[in-house]
Formats: structure tokens, sequence, C-alpha cells
């Protein structure tokens, strides 16, 4: 148990190194710049756009800097050039090569009226492989002032990416593409490097908990909700770093990914809001959850299955995680107000739930009305939860396993003291036997009688240790004990009692006093039933890596589908104990096979130790 202890010390510590190394390279990745990347950063100058567009076949219209297209309503057509510089000094930039952001788009771009480019984002003759957000540096500007210059922006989507035209004309570029990743890494590093901190606590809270559960520490249910919810958070925070997706060459995985973690962590995070219910809620939470569960899977398997894009199953998903937050901010309120309900720890667990609902019910608004892009108020909310977790994890966490390792140590300390007990059983019962054999003789064989207890007394003074020994002793031992009680039994019954040893196998250990009491039960409870007396047989021998011991004997045996009654159980001497202390001591069985008129066969099996 002190290597246990120990362990779970050397557990905490590790975790809590882990968890300072990643706040620590947070900190200096955020506020490290490398010369490399302030070098790059005049590489890539952003450009602007002037001219006009169109939705669908609809009338042209100048565009605005700065205004909202929707990307939704069908078909986008902008007319015009790109451009360097400010409003007074523009410059076209004609033989540049363009960089710009695709989320879940598809562009085709005419030079005069003719075909010049098409992206492989979004395209339908790619497939479901293109479905996702690119960064694309392909495209060389061809036009000068007197050529037209069209993009026809085409959606497959009808849901989700609202805002993809606002975000194509905020993040054009000039330059080269890996030059353009190198200053954007800078600007979109704390995004993954908070990702990856999130990574990083999760798999170190997921051995906390796997130590936990060993432990059977009652808060272990909740870390394995924590673990998993962070876990899948660290995945959504992930997917959707822009640095990522800048260095990420599959979009497909890149979208699959952003998706399943973010609808998971939707899950586990509903998961973990019932958890704090009251028993009187909990019902009805659980409900919910197993709704979401269920949707979050079949939603998942659609794809597969038809074929559709698992982008566009993020409606349904929102409808559904939607229904289900409120449900449980509801519950969450009521968890508030129920006077009854006083769990401190609880009611505030309650408020961070009504508050993560409404983060995220405020972000699906902002997906559904184009108010913004990204998902800020879950995210934000999420770092600031992320933040109390941990804060509260390496307060509780070390105490809540200090207690279950003491625990341990009493739950050992009480199955030693069951086993003195039922050791204290047994020995009454041997020397009791003994002593009365003796007596016996007193009466029929006096000088028998005085080597009896000769005999007796030289046993008890060699081998009162191993009587009283917590520690598996040698069967050579255990096989004295036996050959000492026979023959005072011999010696009482004479030729009524015949002994046969086939011993085959000694070299094993066993716990003390395991194989006497069945020897004496054998004459007891067979030989001495039986006028005309018996043969015991003990019986050892090794099969593979596995001890057989047998205890048979040829007495009057009974009908074992027969239950005994309370006041012949009494007279087995330890039969109960001796099993329960083969078990939970060696893991060995104890089996009884009798019939009546032929005898009985005690058997005992267990594996050598290694």
């Amino acid at each position: 148990m002190k290597k246990i202890l120990i362990k779970g010390h050397l557990s905490i510590i590790a975790n809590i190194i882990l968890i300072v190394i990643g706040l620590a390279g947070l900190f200096m990745i955020v506020n490290q710049k490398s010369p490399a990347v302030q070098a790059a950063a005049s590489f890539c100058p952003v450009l602007d756009f002037e001219g006009e567009y169109r939705i669908g076949d609809g009338d042209w219209q100048p565009y605005v800097k700065g205004q909202h297209i929707s990307a939704t309503s069908g078909d986008v057509t902008i007319r015009g050039h790109f451009y360097l510089g400010s409003e007074a000094d523009k410059m076209i930039v004609t033989g540049y090569r363009l960089c710009f952001y695709l989320n879940h788009l598809s562009i085709e771009a005419y030079h005069n009226g003719e075909l010049y480019y098409m992206s492989d984002c979004e395209n339908k003759y790619i497939g479901n492989i293109s479905c996702g957000k690119i960064r694309n540096g392909n495209l060389i500007y061809p036009a000068i002032a007197e050529d037209t210059f069209e993009i026809v922006f085409k959606n497959p989507h009808r849901f989700g990416n609202g805002t993809a035209i606002d975000e194509f004309f905020a993040n054009i570029y000039s330059g080269d593409l890996s030059a353009l990743k190198d200053q954007l890494q800078e600007e979109f590093a704390l995004q993954s490097t908070i990702a990856f901190v999130i990574l990083l606590f999760a798999f170190a809270l997921l051995g906390v908990t796997v130590f936990s559960t060993f432990l059977q520490i009652p808060q272990a249910k909740i870390l394995w909700l924590l673990t998993a919810m962070s876990l899948f958070a660290g995945g959504w925070f992930y997917f959707g770093a822009e640095s990522i997706q800048l260095w990420n060459g599959s979009i497909a995985i890149t979208t699959a990914g952003y998706e399943i973690s973010r609808m998971y962590y939707g899950f586990f995070a509903s998961c973990l809001v019932v958890a704090f219910l009251n028993d009187r809620l909990k019902f009805f939470g659980k409900s919910f959850a197993s709704l979401l569960g269920i949707a979050v899977a079949g939603l998942i398997m659609v794809p597969a299955i038809t074929g559709m894009k698992i982008y566009d199953v993020q409606l349904i998903w929102m409808i559904v995680q939607a229904v289900v937050g409120v449900g449980l901010a509801i519950l969450c309120v009521m968890n508030l107000v129920q006077k009854w309900y006083n769990e401190k720890s609880y009611k505030i667990a309650s408020v961070f739930c009504i508050i993560a609902v409404a983060a995220m019910l405020a972000d699906m608004a902002a997906v559904g009305f184009h108010w913004r892009i990204g998902a800020v108020m879950s995210k934000g909310f999420f770092v600031l939860f992320f933040v109390s977790a941990l804060l509260v994890a390496l307060k509780i966490i070390p105490t809540s396993i200090r207690q279950a390792i003491r625990a341990k140590e009493l739950e050992q300390e009480v199955e030693e003291q069951k086993t003195a007990i039922m050791i204290s059983q047994i020995q009454p019962h041997f020397l009791y036997n003994s002593l009365t054999t003796i007596r016996s003789l007193c009466r029929k064989d006096p000088e028998q009688a005085w080597a009896a207890i000769g005999d007796f007394a030289s046993y008890l003074r060699g081998n009162l240790n191993s009587i009283t020994s917590k520690e598996d002793i040698p069967f050579s031992s255990e096989l004295k004990h036996i050959k000492t009680y026979l023959h005072l039994e011999h010696m009482r019954i004479r030729e009524r009692l015949v002994i046969v040893y086939d011993i085959q196998e000694e070299d094993f250990c066993l716990p003390a006093l395991t194989i006497q009491p069945l020897v004496e039960n054998a004459v007891k409870h067979g030989i001495y039933e039986k006028p005309e007396g018996g043969t015991v047989t003990l019986r050892t021998k090794r099969v593979g890596d596995e001890i057989i011991i047998s205890v048979a004997d040829t007495g009057v045996g009974y009908d074992t589908s027969v239950p005994i009654a309370d006041d012949e159980q009494k007279t087995h001497v330890g039969i109960k104990n001796v099993r329960n202390r083969l078990n939970k001591l060696m893991g060995a069985t104890l089996t009884i096979e009798s019939k009546p008129g032929s005898g009985t066969v005690a058997t005992v099996r267990f594996r050598v130790k290694r």
C-alpha cells in the first residue's frame, strides 16, 4: 500500500508538472516573435477590391468595403479589380499572385469572359474531399484596367457559412503563399497554442482519471466526463485554429475533425451538466443527454451512409443541441431556486452551466443570422471554464486521491482483521480436537497418551509460529501439522483409520491451517460416522502451472444437493472460513464432492505464484 501511496503522489506531481510546462509554453509562444516571421510581414500586403456584385441573376450593385454579402442566398458574382494602396493612390496588381481564403466556397475566375481559374475547394468534380476551409495562392491576377475580371462564388451549402464572402474580402493578400503562412502563423499562434494546452491538460487529466478510477474515487465519473469534454474541446480548438488550417493538407479531415469534435464536445458538456443536477432533476437531464447522444451518433453516420457532406448536418445538430441546451438550462435554473437543495458547489456549477448554454445559443444564433465569424462566445467561455477547472482540479484531485488511498489502506486492514478472526476460529478447533483425542487415550492406553502428550507438546513448540503466521507457509509445514493430527487420531481409533499419502508435489506455499481442517472433517464426519472405519487419502500433484490438492475419505458421505442444517453446519469445522481464506489470499477454489455411502472428496486448485 505504501507503494500505491508513493505512485499516487508521483502521478499527482507528474501531472502538475505537465500542466505547468503547458502553461509556460503558452506564455513563451504567445510572447516570442521570431525574426523570420517579422521579416515575412512585408512580403504579403493586403489587397482591396473595387467594383460591383450581384446575387444570382439580380441587378449589379456597387461594392462598398466592409459591407455584408450573404453567401447563402445564391451564387454571388463580383466584377472589378484588386488593387494596392489607398483610395487616392491605387495600383492594380496585374501579374501579382493572389492569396485568398475560402470558407466552404468554390470560385470560378473569368478574364474577359473566358474561364481563367477554378478552385479545388468545394469543387463538385472532386467530391467531399474538397469540403472545408482553405487558403489558396495559385491565382495570378491577369487583368489590366481595361479588362473585365469576374469571380463567381458558388456555395454548395445553405447554412453555416453565410459570412464566407465577407471573409474572402477580408483575407486577400498579394505574394507567395508560403510567405503568407509565415506571416499569419504569428497572428494565429494563440489559437493553436490554446488548443495544444487544452489537449495537454486533457491527456494529463486522463492519467489522473485512470488512476482515480483504479482507486475508486467517487468523483471519477465526473473526471471521465471532464476528460472527454476537454479532449473534444481541444480537438475543436485544434481543427478550428487558422494556423492549423494553414499547414494541414487535407481540408476534408480538418472539416470532419472540427465538426465531430464540436458535436461531441457539446454532448459531453451536456453530460457534465447532468452530473451536477440534483437527484430529482437528473432523470430529465439524462433524457436530454441521451437524445443528444443518439442524434450526434446518427448525424456522424449519415455522411458515411448517404454520401452527404458532414458540414451539412450541422443545422440539424444545432437544432437538437439548442433544444437540449434550453432544457438543461431550465433544469439548472430549477437546481438553483429549489430551497431544499443547498449544495453550494453544485449551485456554482449550475451557474456555470447556465452561462455555457447561453454562450452556445448565442453562437448558434450568430451563425444563423450572420452576426459574427466563429464560435467566439462558446470558445471564450470554455477558456474561462478551463482555467477554473484547472485550479479546482489542482486543489481537489490530490486530496481525493489521498483520501482514496487511505480508504484502501483501511480496507486492507479490515481484511487482515477478518483473516485473523477466521484463523482464531480454526485454531481452537484444532487444539480442542487434539486434546480430546489425548484425553480419550488416557483411559484406554495411558502409555500411548503419555507419548502423545510429548509429541503434541513438541509439535506446539516447533510450529506455533507457523500456526499464527499471516504469511504463506511451505506445504511441508502444513503436511507436518496434518501428520501430527492424523497420528493422534490413529492412536485413538487404531485400525478403523487407514491413512494414505500420495504426495507427488510439495514445492509450493499456501496459507497456514487450510488443508488440515479438510483432513479433520474427513475423519470426524466421514470415518467416525462409519462403524467399520475407512481410508483418508491426501494427494497432491501439479498439472502445468496448477497445483491440485485433494482430501478423500471412504466414510459415510452425504447428499450435496440437500442443504446442510444450521446445527450440522456448526460441526463442519472451518470449511467456510477455509474457502474464504483460500479465495481471498491466493485465488484458490475449493470444491466438495460427496455421495452417501461412498465418501467425500475435497479438492483445492490454484495457480503457482511465479
